[in-house]
């Protein structure tokens, strides 16, 4: 049987109970006393190689080791540490318990282990101690309490067995609270759980009117506690936040299972990746008309490393397409920014540049990572449960996550990242309007200055410097809890562990991605969303007003798709399954990008006008004049020339959609819209126009003709003569009493002009009765 060599221990030695005092490990030798007082000396070599040496603690009932001496204040520590100096002299004749650190008096004659017994030292230590001094300090001890004291230190419990319960005793509870105030008080939580907030005093009367409906409580009984009680109960077994935060905190915090959520622990990188959508809480910047607007911000993070792997800033709201581009960003590396610096370059030596450059192009990459996803978390929004998201996930390889609704929790990587975006980044910059309206400051639309590009390139900057090498705090692995890591660290490490499968995606895999419409070839061309596209690929004999070759559920009908983005093209599935680019009818190189809802607009302009579906003309005049020329006026474009560029600083709305729409063609191939026009067809005359370009309207001449529309409708001047002049301001109100003014002031002009001329005032034709019968 093992043996503790530890002051406090009681062993047997040779059938004789002893209890070790003392313990030196330098000079080789342990102290024992027996409960008579004698004291002997062995050393360790003889004590631990003595063949009947056992602990005899454990047959006796110990106490439970409760730390107790952790919760007492430091006043009772102090009392406790001069009690047990009391008891070790009482049993030992030395305060420490040991002769090896006496003091210069020790032992005194009264507490000599020599010349007194045990139960001599223990009747003086409690004479001692009975006095009013000892009493206010603390220490006044009886025999009985010195005893069970010393008891307590042998027990090998340290010192939690010698504290005074009387200081740390276990609390009954709320005796006041019985079963049933309890149930009420469950069910009330329950019931606020998922409303609004709620103050203390109404949850205090929807628990009594639950014991009076439910238990028959009267409304005096006794055994309904008070308010102070109640609100007390709620405080002990909920954090503020879940009684009086924000709901949906409130809704997560207390939607937790029993047990807990439990956490994902992926082991590498791209295992689980996840995607959600936050308001921006920085106003961008719109067109003149549009003024300061807001945006969305959708971002992907790999929940292994918390490597940020894709981030786009969008305005308005996110849409599906938006989605499913992000989707297609996270298994790619992102090219270097404009103005961006080496030291954001790709810094992983597991994965070096070369191997990036010569599989994707391009010649340097940023440092946000890229990896393969297994499996994405999404929202439960309509953008992430669209087909095309789920046909992308499923060409890609990926499998979607819906989340659980109203449970952030799954989502909590992408959730905290959002955070430390926000009060890392956000809140330093101009037009920030803080996350509701009451954190909203007085002016923030004045202080807008940047629009969505411009925050998307802070925010990839911020991802490549900031977040990417900041120390991680939660997620250290199982492997090392002891380090400190970055989500550069532990990409690292997943690249030396797994390494990660290179995957260039072609042009067709941006086709694949695009939504879909199967449509009739008609000898005006191909109609999508109400427009007419025509192209090069339609002039073959066996495509144009020809059924299609492909069969299945859209037999003979051709395939299109397109990017809702940006409608100046489509692209058309050939004979040979190859998609060829179709322009619309009615563009030209300089025309704007417009999308799907500027495509809705002109379908219900042309209805309401009765225009031709036919008149691609017609529909581009309405474009260019009513819709572009307002809302995308042309001091937006960024195709200005350099002399008039200096002039304008901000960006079009629609431009920000074609760079976005450009930037994915180009990393997959696809030829831009204002290449696919070929100039050598047209002739030098025509490239030499001999009068100033026609242009767009400019947003004041819209103006001026709205405001000749308004003029139309007023009376011509030549007809104004006729037209009786309005009535004077107060002309046709009455006084308090009901008396006409104007009677009233003619009738005083009257009595005052007769009272001049000497005249009856009655004959004054300007007097009248009307305000005498009114009244």
């Amino acid at each position: 049987m093992s043996v503790r060599l530890a002051r406090g221990i009681r062993v047997s030695v040779d059938a004789r109970e002893w209890l070790i005092t003392q313990v030196n490990h330098e000079k080789g030798f342990l102290r024992l006393a027996d409960d008579q007082g004698e004291q002997t000396t062995m050393g360790l070599d003889e004590f631990v190689s003595h063949p009947h040496v056992e602990e005899v603690t454990t047959k006796t009932a110990a106490t439970v080791m409760d730390a107790a001496v952790a919760r007492l204040d430091a006043r009772a520590k102090e009392v406790l540490a001069k009690r047990i100096a009391h008891v070790y002299e009482a049993e030992t004749g030395y305060r420490s318990g040991t002769p090896d650190v006496a003091l210069p008096h020790e032992p005194r004659p009264e507490y000599d282990p020599a010349t007194t017994t045990l139960m001599q030292r223990r009747e003086a230590k409690a004479r001692e101690l009975d006095n009013e001094h000892a009493a206010d300090a603390g220490t006044k001890m009886s025999v009985a309490t010195i005893r069970r004291i010393s008891k307590s230190l042998n027990s090998g419990c340290a010192l939690d067995g010698a504290v005074d319960r009387r200081h740390v005793r276990r609390s009954p509870g709320r005796i006041s609270i019985n079963e049933q105030v309890a149930a009420a008080c469950e069910e009330v939580f329950e019931k606020t759980r998922e409303e609004s907030n709620r103050t203390h005093a109404a949850r205090y009367l929807l628990v009594q009117q639950y014991l009076r409906e439910v238990f028959d409580y009267s409304k005096d009984d006794e055994r309904i506690p008070c308010e102070k009680t109640i609100r007390r109960w709620f405080q002990d077994r909920f954090i503020p936040s879940e009684l009086n935060g924000k709901a949906r905190t409130r809704r997560s915090a207390t939607s937790a299972p029993s047990g807990g959520f439990s956490r994902a622990n992926p082991t590498r990188p791209g295992e689980l990746v996840c995607i959600d959508t936050c308001s921006l809480d920085v106003l961008l910047e719109g067109t003149a008309y549009a003024g300061a607007i807001r945006g969305v911000m959708v971002m992907a993070i790999d929940w292994y490393s918390r490597s940020i792997v894709a981030i786009r800033v969008l305005e308005g709201s996110e849409q599906a397409i938006d989605v499913t581009f992000v989707l297609r960003e996270i298994g790619r590396p992102k090219p270097m920014r404009p103005g961006w610096g080496d030291e954001n370059r790709w810094p992983f030596v597991g994965l070096p540049e070369q191997i990036l450059t010569d599989t994707f192009g391009g010649t340097a990459y940023s440092g946000m990572p890229f990896v393969n996803a297994e499996a994405v978390v999404t929202d439960h929004g309509n953008t992430y449960k669209a087909h095309i998201n789920v046909a992308a996930a499923t060409q890609q390889g990926i499998d979607i996550l819906p989340a659980r609704v109203r449970t952030g929790s799954d989502k909590q990587v992408v959730e905290r990242a959002f955070g430390s975006f926000r009060t890392m980044l956000l809140q330093y910059l101009s037009g920030y309007r803080g996350t509701d309206a009451s954190e909203r400051g007085s002016n923030v639309d004045a202080q807008v200055k940047y629009d969505a590009q411009d925050i998307e390139d802070l925010a990839s900057w911020w991802a490549v410097r900031i977040w990417q090498n900041h120390e991680l705090s939660d997620a250290r692995p199982d492997w090392c809890p002891e380090g400190t890591f970055s989500p550069n660290t532990l990409y690292e490490y997943g690249l030396a562990q797994t390494g990660v499968a290179l995957r260039a995606m072609s042009s067709n895999d941006y086709y694949a991605l695009l939504p879909t419409v199967h449509v009739r070839v008609r000898s005006r061309g191909v109609k999508v969303r109400g427009l007419y596209y025509d192209g090069e690929a339609l002039n073959d004999p066996t495509v144009r007003n020809e059924p299609s070759p492909y069969g299945g559920r859209h037999k003979n009908l051709w395939t299109v798709r397109y990017d809702q983005r940006d409608l100046r093209r489509v692209f058309f599935l050939d004979r040979n399954g190859v998609y060829q680019p179709l322009t619309w009818v009615g563009a030209s190189r300089h025309t704007p990008c417009f999308n799907d809802r500027h495509a809705a607009a002109l379908t219900s302009l042309r209805t309401k006008r009765g225009i031709s579906v036919l008149d691609q003309e017609a529909l581009a005049e309405i474009l260019l004049t009513e819709i572009l020329a307002v809302h995308e006026p042309v001091a937006d474009w960024p195709t200005l020339s350099g002399t008039a560029r200096k002039a304008i600083r901000d960006r079009s709305r629609l431009q920000r959609q074609e760079q976005m729409v450009e930037r994915d063609q180009a990393a997959s191939g696809v030829v831009r819209f204002a290449d696919s026009f070929d100039d050598s067809d047209e002739p030098e005359e025509s490239l030499k126009p001999t009068r100033q370009p026609a242009r767009p309207v400019s947003p004041v001449t819209a103006l001026d003709t709205a405001r000749a529309r308004k003029n139309a409708t007023q009376v011509p001047p030549e007809e104004q003569d006729g037209v009786q002049a309005a009535p004077r301001l107060g002309s046709g109100m009455k006084a308090m009493f009901g008396f006409d003014a104007a009677a009233l002031q003619a009738a005083r002009d009257a009595a005052q002009n007769a009272a001049e001329t000497g005249s009856d005032p009655n004959d004054d034709p300007r007097v009248t009765d009307e305000g005498d019968e009114e009244a």
